[in-house]
């Protein structure tokens, strides 16, 4: 399986990405082991979507990192985490 996710900080910026593990990932992005998001932390995870493919979640990620604030304010109001 993977993962596209989506985590915003404190600051109100988000940060788009794919990974194989979840858990570990958002661990990575709060504990410094993630070179973009290790100053700007605490992250929380505020969208995930999960694939069968490798292909399909890079194709997913890109098309949210095309998106802009306002569209990924909405995707992400919409979702909730259970």
């Amino acid at each position: 399986m993977y993962f596209v996710h989506n985590i915003k900080n404190h600051q109100g910026l988000f940060y788009k990405g794919f990974t194989q593990n979840l858990e570990k990932r958002i661990f990575e992005h709060n504990n410094d082991l993630s070179r973009y998001t290790s100053e700007k932390s605490p992250w929380i995870l505020v969208y995930f979507k999960e694939f069968e493919t490798k292909t399909e979640a890079l194709k997913e990620e890109l098309r949210l990192k095309k998106l802009n604030v306002a569209s990924i304010e909405r995707l992400v109001s919409n979702f909730q985490i259970e």
